[in-house]
């Protein structure tokens, strides 16, 4: 089979295997990945962990697929922590990438309403799903470093975190320091040491401090540009692309003590300026997300992590697969006729959560 054309593996528990470029095999994967995930987070009416043979988790009829696609077919049920595994060593001897995280810590849509935060409980399996199966796990730099702009070897995944949260200090550095494990922190200067912009006020949330900074640099953490005041870099020109990120690498420099290298575009927005700016600020890479970007030094893709991710998206965000898959007229369709249900899954759990804070 020719390069250009892909193919898909499924096995009949429905893991998720082998995924490899291909044209004609998407239509069904992404129907097939995209209901999966939505299932997992609940879109389920009659609340069972199982879906009959053949059929979705709400019942619909799946599509048939014949010849040699037949084995794309997969029941939805959800994912067992042994599929989830072994889904998760065949991605790492295939595929490298980076994760984009903001915040770990409690979420909800009364303090976070942009689900920013994944819950600590789901980051530390996803970390260790990482660890298990065999993902080495370098920072932003050493990544780029290594790929030299081109596709990376596969195995390697950097973890990187946005804006500078104060959770990152207080949740993140002791879970990842008690594995060994070093992050890339992109820090907004202008928001050091203030509240946190995207959480509740009455989340308590803020930025992380001088000190607290010092601290994940001392512990082998890449600290990364993310601008002064997070603009939307799209609609600004060149000059000022520059501004914000000299500034604020300047900034980071000055009162951390560390080589700054790399940078963040805020919110994934950027365009041709930004990424002249990147270039002529002397960052060796620039990272973006949702979807965007490539393996180039100055649009480094991301998959974007969020407090709505289960095993299933959490695997296809692993692939790279997940972003043009959901946003893919099956995928779209699939999220469109979920969302229900799946607001009403969150606002049950919710409410059992208040429950409990209030007893």
């Amino acid at each position: 089979m020719r390069a250009s054309h892909l193919t898909c593996q499924y096995e009949s528990d429905g893991s998720l295997l082998n995924v490899i470029r291909t044209k004609r095999a998407l239509p069904i994967l992404s129907r097939e990945l995209v209901t999966r995930t939505t299932c997992e987070q609940g879109a389920n009416p009659r609340g069972r962990d199982a879906s009959p043979r053949g059929r979705d988790c709400r019942g619909a009829r799946l599509p048939r697929a014949r010849g040699r696609y037949r084995k794309i077919r997969a029941s939805l049920a959800p994912m067992t922590s042994q599929v989830a595994l072994r889904t998760a060593r065949l991605i790492r001897a295939r595929r490298s990438t980076i994760l984009l995280y903001h915040g770990v810590g409690p979420t909800n849509t009364r303090i976070d309403p942009g689900f920013l935060r994944v819950r600590p409980e789901a980051f530390r399996e996803q970390l260790g799903l990482l660890l298990e199966s065999g993902f080495e796990t370098v920072t932003v730099d050493e990544l780029v470093r290594r790929s030299g702009g081109r596709k990376p070897p596969p195995g390697l995944v950097a973890l990187s975190f946005d804006d500078g949260m104060d959770d990152n200090h207080s949740v993140v550095l002791p879970l990842l320091r008690e594995h060994g494990v070093r992050a890339t922190v992109f820090v907004t200067t202008g928001l050091i040491g203030k509240p946190n912009p995207w959480m509740a006020p009455e989340s308590g949330a803020r930025m992380m401090t001088v000190e607290e900074l010092r601290d994940l640099a001392a512990a082998g953490f890449e600290i990364g540009a993310h601008t002064v005041s997070h603009p939307d870099l799209s609609r600004l020109g060149f000059d000022e692309c520059l501004r914000e990120m000299r500034e604020s690498r300047d900034e980071l420099e000055r009162t951390l003590g560390v080589e700054v290298r790399t940078f963040a575009y805020p919110s994934c927005h950027y365009g041709p300026a930004a990424v002249e700016a990147a270039r002529a600020a002397g960052f060796t890479a620039a990272v973006t997300c949702q979807g965007l970007g490539s393996w180039k030094r100055y649009e480094v893709r991301r998959s974007l992590m969020s407090g709505k991710d289960g095993t299933a998206s959490f695997l296809a965000k692993l692939t790279g697969f997940y972003e043009p898959l959901s946003t893919s007229p099956p995928g779209r369709l699939a999220r469109a006729t979920t969302r229900k249900a799946r607001t009403m899954k969150r606002a049950r759990a919710e409410r059992r959560e208040l429950r409990g804070d209030i007893n």
